[in-house]
């Protein structure tokens, strides 16, 4: 967990990062009575933005309130699955869906129905038929769309996580020690090694690179995509909301990340956080593909990873109507993973989830703008210092003196420079890179990964170049980096 003053305040347990490390779970007792959804009473030590695990049913929920002997929850939608679907008439008290399982799908009282935005929920009472349940308190509309979720109830075993998530304790981040890597090229072959000691014949990875020639000991990549601390409903944020003079991106768990914003707004939602802050960019994008391929040795990441990338536009409404590519997942389904990978990605499952090293939907999902990267007519100039980050220019940017292809296409070769940089196109889904690369002339700006709709052609060396310094994007995003 990382400051805003750039240090690292401790870090989070390895296997479950719903601790922090060297602690256990807190407060391990029985749900009392009149626990009922996501009300919890007891006597617990909590603070907001922990974590209330439920051993009996075999969920966790976020914490959003502390009262007198109790605690309010928040639903995660990693709880919700695939439940889900469409309110089909209005009756006072009652959730009624005509195309509805809920008995055969083993719905059972006690657990919550919800608005899919969050912004309210209610106990289930009782299973009436099929397409009926009975409800605690009267929140559905005809055409509202609703998730069912575990609750708690009278007689749970709970226990309480350590590690806080609202923003108290910092953010939550990934560290990369820093790195030395040697390029060989062998036409048409590329090989990189890396060390983590300067030796002969190796370099400081561009993304340790600080001003006047100082050295970051570490980089700080965001486990989550960029979020506002504020969002905990899944509400689809928009950047464009947001006071950009004060709004600070965040990397934190069960928020929606934020989408519809240029890249130099988001860059400025990023360097708001505080002075060692920017926003995901070349170099360190650069930083966490070459590590991924040297573990996997591959450049097909969709063969270890699927990602969030194969999501149909029913599945995405059937989340949010309208989604136009935006986040379908909040943040944080990974945090029972700790720092290790894994994946559960099924398209139209609201608790997929893709995690490198802790890394978050690294692809896939949304977007990501890709900042320390200009193009003009095909030909790349790359900048590493983050106070030299800016739109449509060449000034403190490197000229790396290649051009890309002037056409679309399955990644073939890449120039003898830093980084993945296209060289020729034409290749397909399953040979040499085996993902996507976007272009238009003038100048345009970057991003990375490939969104929740990308199917093949999104992955770990996608990228699109084809909008404008002044476009934005309901599917366009960004993560959080810093340089300590």
């Amino acid at each position: 967990m990382v400051s805003d003053a750039g240090t690292r305040n401790y870090y989070l347990d390895a296997s479950n990062s719903l601790l922090k490390q060297g602690t256990s779970w807190q407060d391990n007792q029985t749900a009392g009575a009149s626990t009922s959804g996501l009300r919890v009473y007891g006597s617990f030590n909590a603070a907001v933005g922990q974590y209330l695990n439920n051993v009996t049913k075999g969920f966790s929920a976020y914490i959003t309130a502390v009262g007198a002997g109790y605690v309010d929850c928040k639903p995660r939608f990693k709880t919700m699955g695939t439940n889900y679907g469409d309110a089909t008439s209005t009756t006072a008290s009652k959730l009624v869906d005509s195309s509805a399982t809920f008995q055969t799908d083993g719905i059972q009282p006690g657990q919550v129905a919800v608005l899919r935005d969050l912004s309210d929920y209610a106990v289930i009472t009782a299973v009436d038929s099929e397409t009926q349940l009975s409800l605690s308190k009267d929140i559905f509309a005809s055409g509202d769309k609703y998730g069912i979720t575990p609750g708690f109830e009278s007689g749970d075993t709970v226990q309480r996580g350590t590690a806080r998530f609202d923003g108290t304790d910092g953010q939550c981040m990934v560290e990369i020690p820093k790195f030395y890597v040697r390029k060989e090229y062998n036409p048409p072959a590329h090989s990189w090694s890396v060390s983590a000691y300067p030796q002969a014949g190796y370099s400081l990875h561009p993304a340790f690179v600080k001003a006047a020639g100082a050295e970051a000991d570490y980089l700080y990549v965001s486990a989550f995509e960029g979020a506002d601390a504020a969002d905990l409903n899944f509400n689809a944020p928009e950047l464009t909301a947001k006071n950009l003079g004060s709004a600070q991106m965040c990397s934190l768990p069960d928020r929606t990340p934020v989408v519809e914003g240029q890249r130099g707004e988001f860059r400025q939602f990023a360097a708001n956080r505080g002075a060692a802050w920017h926003q995901w960019n070349f170099a360190a994008n650069w930083a966490v593909q070459l590590l991924f391929m040297l573990e996997h040795e591959t450049f097909n990441s969709q063969s270890i990873f699927e990602g969030i990338t194969n999501w149909s536009s029913s599945d995405r409404d059937a989340i949010v109507s309208n989604t136009r590519n935006r986040s379908v997942v909040q943040s944080g389904a990974t945090l029972e993973l700790g720092n290790a990978s894994g994946s559960s990605s099924a398209s139209g499952d609201a608790g997929s989830y893709f995690s490198y090293r802790g890394i978050e939907n690294l692809y896939g999902n949304i977007w990501k703008y890709e900042d320390g990267i200009n193009i003009l007519d095909n030909h790349p100039y790359v900048a590493y210092l983050p106070e030299d980050f800016a739109d449509d220019t060449q000034a403190n940017y490197i000229d790396l003196g290649v051009t890309m292809p002037a056409s679309n296409g399955y990644q073939e070769q890449i120039h003898d420079t830093v980084g993945l940089i296209t060289s020729e196109v034409g290749a397909s889904d399953s040979t040499y890179l085996t993902d996507y690369y976007w272009q238009n002339p003038d100048w345009r700006v970057a991003l990375s990964g490939g969104a929740s709709s990308g199917g093949s052609r999104a992955g770990l060396a996608a990228r699109y170049a084809r909008d404008s310094s002044s476009d934005r994007s309901s599917g366009f995003g960004s993560r959080a980096c810093a340089k300590i």
